[in-house]
């Protein structure tokens, strides 16, 4: 038996059903998503920094060692540390590049 909300044509999260869209999801097997952006680039975001955290972890790990450390393994870490944390960076500007261009406002970003 259906809900009196499922009834009016609204599901349990308050958004309006597709009748002819959930027949032809029913017969295709295939479920149409709709993406939060907002709440995707939070995680996006928490993402990033981890991972920015990450790539500080690899520098600090060789910097504060103790015993001699030549400049060359420092400077490799160092290299490393950089680029892990623009590949990080990066990433994150092109999730929110992605969702202006999805129309998601500059202020929820």
């Amino acid at each position: 038996m259906l809900g009196a909300s499922e009834e009016a044509g609204v599901n349990r999260k308050g958004q309006r059903l597709d009748a002819a869209g959930e027949i032809v999801e029913a017969l295709s097997g295939v479920k149409t998503i709709k993406p939060d952006l907002e709440r995707t680039l939070e995680y996006r975001g928490y993402e990033a920094a981890r991972q920015v955290r990450e790539a500080s972890r690899i520098f600090n790990q060789i910097a504060k060692s103790r015993g001699n450390v030549d400049a060359e393994s420092m400077t490799k870490a160092y290299i490393t540390a950089n680029e892990q944390r623009f590949k990080a960076l990066r990433d994150l500007s092109v999730a929110i590049d992605d969702a202006k261009e999805l129309g998601l406002d500059k202020y929820a970003i």
